[in-house]
């Protein structure tokens, strides 16, 4: 029972961020504060997709073992494992546009995912398929049933949003 009054809440996660991240990008003001960025310098070396999935696997498997310390992990291994996989293919990946000046996208994208997560979290705190967080180190100032650190997973999954949503286009 439970599995089918939370297909649908789960099943909308990947087209709410994606229609929220076109809603946001055009407006000016947007993009003019991420028009413009000091791009990151990541590293350009053959070798660096292939650490970062080795790290990024093996932080997925550490979980298991270190659930209190390597918890942030479920947020942030699958965009790495993603990237540093289309990265080892010679595609374009998610974190591409930060080492160039234009982060709308991307922005866009963090933004969305935290915009649809206050409104997951709203209607989580009254829904019958309800959860609960535990967020290890983080467990105080709760808005609705999320502690307020745990926002800050948003801010990859909007990335891995985006991510996903180019592997399907493509």
């Amino acid at each position: 029972e439970y599995f089918v009054y939370a297909s649908l809440p789960f099943a909308t996660f990947l087209p709410a961020v994606r229609s929220t991240q076109e809603l946001v990008r055009p407006f000016g003001g947007f993009r003019r504060a991420f028009g413009r960025v000091p791009p990151l310098r990541l590293g350009r070396h053959p070798a660096l997709p292939w650490a970062a999935l080795a790290a990024a696997a093996g932080g997925l498997a550490g979980i298991g073992v270190w659930p209190n310390r390597l918890h942030a992990l479920v947020w942030v291994a699958p965009l790495l494992i993603i990237a540093a996989l289309r990265s080892l293919r010679h595609e374009p990946h998610p974190l591409q546009n930060l080492t160039r000046p234009y982060w709308t996208a991307p922005a866009a994208a963090v933004l969305a995912a935290l915009v649809c997560g206050f409104f997951w979290e709203m209607w989580n705190s009254g829904s019958l398929a309800q959860w609960r967080y535990s967020v290890p180190f983080v467990q105080r100032f709760e808005v609705f049933a999320m502690p307020l650190l745990g926002y800050a997973g948003y801010l990859p999954f909007g990335l891995e949003c985006a991510a996903v949503c180019r592997l399907v286009e493509d």
